[in-house]
């Protein structure tokens, strides 16, 4: 072949388009800020670069988690603050009715004020943040605790009580109890709903049945004075009233004699459990039982339970009893100490928070940081990169126009 006929080898132009592609890929990764949008980029640098961002994701996921139990946290350590200055209130009230000088009026006066209270605390164990009960434990969608509506006259004959759809429906009593052993015994009575309803008289009646078939001694319902539901019973501890969903003019629905004085509408548990950026695990929140309403293990209210409290105080300042009064205010104290063991476990679990998310933070900006020198464009080194491979184009192609290079048809005529 002659000398200079073919300048245009395979070699050069490979190089040349080595060369071209380099500068677009430089070009598109100083516009970006992007070293690496995908694997061909740099391959080695890949398998960093997904394990980074995945542990990204998971810290922007707990930073949120954390965010969103910091808001229902400080909500409920604001709900518990407003239930420390209602027991405060409480415990005035109570002085006030153990006094033996207070009239019966001025104590039906204390009663309505505690009346009032006692609402005040069934809505604070009702407490919801963005539409859910941040005390429901794993049931945030259920009302904890409803008030109990003013009571309906038993011996009203007008008026229908248990009103369902049998065989499914029926309203239910646990009785916790001791026996003649001084054992600490429960059972659980139904009486079966009916499409009409039926009388006050009736149900009592059916409740005392059912009590005797349950084997249960020493305790009876009765109709008080006052036409309410009451059992009675110098054995007795406790009786909580359940219901099927189906059930209208449930006699607990309208008698504040039972559950001291609300209704449990759940009694969830509490597991859910929240974790940080580094993993490690809290249970963020407590149940409206465990802070208002405590039991023993039988189910019986335990000492400190605050519902019980409260409502006992009540009855004793209707009922113009001055030794009850007495008796009922000598419970605060551990109702207090309950109400503080919540509140100070918010105070804990805050301080948690608070720290999780300073570190989730901190974590956050080394992770980001670490992949952007795994990802991103080193502008500086690119452009200079950049002016490299475009001087030494720019070489290669003056080199190349300076080559005598003819075609054979210039060595012919």
């Amino acid at each position: 072949m002659l000398s200079g006929l073919s300048g245009f080898n395979p070699g050069f132009l490979a190089d040349l388009n080595a060369t071209e592609k380099r500068i677009s890929q430089l070009n598109q990764q100083i516009t970006s800020g992007v070293r690496v949008n995908q694997a061909s980029d740099d391959p080695r640098a890949i398998a960093s670069i997904l394990e980074t961002q995945s542990e990204i994701d998971l810290t922007t996921q707990a930073q949120k988690n954390l965010q969103q139990a910091s808001t229902v946290a400080a909500t409920a350590d604001g709900a518990l603050a407003s239930a420390a200055s209602l027991l405060d209130q409480l415990r005035s009230l109570a002085a006030q009715g153990a006094n033996t000088a207070t009239s019966a009026t001025t104590r039906l006066s204390l009663a309505e004020q505690v009346k009032a209270i006692e609402e005040q605390l069934v809505a604070i164990a009702n407490t919801q943040v963005q539409g859910r009960y941040i005390f429901g434990g794993d049931d945030t969608a259920t009302q904890p605790y409803t008030i109990s509506a003013p009571a309906k006259n038993l011996n009203d004959p007008a008026a229908l009580f248990d009103k369902g759809t049998p065989p499914s429906d029926s309203e239910s009593f646990q009785v916790t109890y001791t026996d003649g052993a001084g054992l600490v015994q429960n059972a659980t009575m139904s009486v079966a709903a009916t499409v009409t309803g039926i009388s006050g008289s009736t149900f009592v009646s059916q409740v005392n049945t059912a009590l005797t078939t349950s084997g249960v001694s020493g305790v009876t319902a009765q109709i008080g004075t006052d036409g309410t539901l009451q059992f009675t019973g110098s054995n007795l501890l406790s009786v909580v009233h359940t219901l099927t969903p189906g059930v209208t003019q449930a006699v607990a629905e309208n008698n504040a004699s039972l559950t001291e004085g609300v209704i449990q509408n759940s009694a969830p548990a509490n597991t859910a459990t929240l974790y940080n950026a580094t993993g490690a695990a809290i249970l963020p929140g407590m149940t409206a039982q465990q802070i208002f309403d405590a039991r023993n293990a039988d189910g019986s209210p335990a000492a400190g339970n605050i519902f019980r409290a409260v409502h006992a105080l009540r009855q004793a300042l209707e009922n113009n009893d001055q030794a009850a009064v007495q008796a009922a205010a000598g419970t605060f104290p551990s109702a207090v100490a309950q109400l503080g063991q919540a509140t100070t476990y918010y105070g804990n679990t805050q301080s948690w928070l608070e720290q999780s998310a300073n570190d989730a933070s901190s974590r956050l900006i080394t992770l980001q940081q670490t992949l952007s020198s795994l990802r991103d464009t080193d502008v500086a080194q690119a452009a200079t990169d950049l002016t490299s491979a475009q001087t030494a184009m720019q070489a290669a192609l003056a080199a190349h126009g300076s080559l005598n290079l003819r075609s054979l048809f210039d060595y012919l005529g």
